[in-house]
This record gives C-alpha cells, structure tokens and sequence, in this order.
C-alpha cells in the first residue's frame, strides 16, 4: 500500500455512457485528480451555470465543481496510484497499444478521446489485473 502523501498520478479506466443516445465505452487515461470524475469536467463549450438544468442538479454539480456540461456519464472501473509519472504515463501507453484493435473514437469531443475502445468483462477484467499489477511493480521500485 502507498502512502496517499507520496503518490503523484492516477491511471484510471472508466466506463462511459452518452447521455443523449445509446453510445458507450471504456477509456484509459491518467490524472492527477484524486477524484477521477473531475478530469472531465473543467472543459466544453456549454457551462454548467448556463445550462437549463433544474435548479437542484446545477446546485449539485457547482457544488462538485463541475464547471462544464459532459455528454458522457462516467462509472470508474479502477484505479491505480503511481508514485511517478513516468510509470503512469508508461502504463497508459501499453494498455493502449493492447486495445488499439477495439479503439473507438467518442461522436462528442473532449480531450482524451483517442483514448477509447470497446471491451467485453474478461477483457476489462484483464485490464484491471495488469493496471494492478504494474501499479504494485513500479510503485515497489520507487520505494
């Protein structure tokens, strides 16, 4: 286990779901916010403020400091802590290259979305394993 203190990235995979049709998938990427849906939601055109949301939702997301409106609802699978950036950064890239025959690019953007692919629970199941396991491997080395 590594201190919360001394870790310095998240690699995350999350699922991801449009709210306004029946597109989903999964993404890999990396982030230095500890709460991973966060990464997502300091960009776009349409702000939370602006919106046309009831009144209760706009409090409830300001209030997450969600400044901009997502099309993207957002389940986070995993996520593992990294003492360097670099093995983050490494982890990412590899998974990537692991998936590219399943990459999907988003219909809406925002930044990342090269990072996308479609997969089956055995797939992500395996994902999951090796983000853990190269987590456990690099974050031993740096002690």
């Amino acid at each position: 286990m590594i201190d919360v203190g001394v870790w310095q990235m998240n690699v995350y995979l999350v699922k991801m779901r449009s709210r306004v049709n029946d597109e989903w998938f999964y993404k890999v990427g990396i982030t230095r916010h500890e709460d991973i849906r966060l990464r997502f939601t300091t960009f776009g055109t349409d702000t939370v403020h602006a919106s046309d949301l009831p009144k209760m939702e706009k409090l409830k997301r300001i209030f997450r400091r969600e400044t901009y409106l997502f099309q993207y609802d957002l389940d986070v699978v995993h996520v593992v802590k990294l003492t360097r950036e670099a093995d983050a950064e490494q982890i990412e890239r590899e998974i990537l290259e692991a998936v590219e025959g399943q990459a999907v690019l988003p219909r809406q953007p925002f930044p990342g979305r090269t990072e996308c692919f479609w997969a089956d629970d055995k797939q992500i199941a395996l994902v999951q394993d090796y983000m853990t396991d190269e987590a456990n491997f690099h974050n031993s080395r740096s002690v």
